[in-house]
C-alpha cells in the first residue's frame, strides 16, 4: 500500500458518522504507523498506553504473550505524532468508566478490524485483495525507504529473524522497476 493509497483510505473515513470516524481513524493510523499486526492492535489496553512519556509509547503484546508473561525485545513502541493525535482524540470520546487499565482500547475482534479496513479500502477504490495486514507492510516499506536498513525494518516490525524482513528489499526493488516503467510509458 502506498502513501497515496493510505491517504485515500483516510479520506474515505469521511463517509462514516463522526463517532465511528474518530475511532476508525485512530485504529487505522495506529495500525499503519506502528506496523502492528491486527492481533496486536486489538490487544492494546489502556494500561499499555504511556502517551505522556517523551516519546509517547505503547507496550505492544498480544493476549497470548500477556498471559505467558512473555516479553519481547521490541515491546515498547514510540507513537508518531499523527497516530498520537488520532489516539488521543479517540480516547477523549470514550466514557471514563470504560478506560480501565485492563480494558481494550479498540473493542473489536481482529475480524471486525479486517472488515473495517476492507470497507474503507473499497470506498477508496483500492485493490480488493488488500487486507489490514497491508498496513503493516506500509510501515515496513516506509522504514526501508527512509533507512535502506533491513535490521531497522526488522526491529520496527518486531520480526524474530531477518528472513521475514527480506520481503521489503524485494518489494522495494519491484516498486522501483514499476515506477521506472510508469515514467517511460508517460513519456511515450
Amino acid at each position: 500500500i502506498t502513501t497515496e493509497e493510505f491517504k485515500r483510505i483516510l479520506y474515505a473515513l469521511r463517509t462514516r458518522p463522526h463517532k465511528h470516524q474518530i475511532r476508525d481513524r485512530a485504529l487505522l493510523t495506529v495500525c499503519a504507523l506502528l506496523g502492528l499486526r491486527a492481533k496486536e492492535l486489538i490487544s492494546i489496553r489502556y494500561g499499555d498506553l504511556r502517551l505522556s512519556d517523551d516519546p509517547p509509547l505503547i507496550d505492544v503484546l498480544t493476549a497470548k504473550q500477556r498471559e505467558a508473561k512473555k516479553r519481547l525485545i521490541f515491546d515498547d513502541m514510540a507513537v508518531p505524532p499523527s497516530a498520537l493525535k488520532a489516539l488521543k482524540e479517540f480516547i477523549s470520546t470514550v466514557d471514563k468508566s470504560k478506560r480501565q487499565p485492563w480494558s481494550r482500547v479498540f473493542r473489536m475482534t481482529t475480524r471486525q478490524a479486517g472488515r473495517l479496513f476492507k470497507t474503507y479500502s473499497k470506498i477508496a477504490g483500492l485493490n480488493p485483495k488488500y487486507s489490514i495486514h497491508c498496513l503493516r507492510h506500509f510501515r515496513g516499506m516506509r522504514v526501508y525507504e527512509e533507512t535502506k536498513d533491513l535490521v531497522q525494518v526488522r526491529e520496527s516490525l518486531r520480526h524474530k529473524n531477518l528472513t521475514s524482513t527480506q520481503i521489503y528489499l524485494h518489494a522495494h526493488d519491484h516498486h522501483k522497476i514499476n515506477a521506472r516503467i510508469d515514467v517511460e510509458e508517460d513519456e511515450a
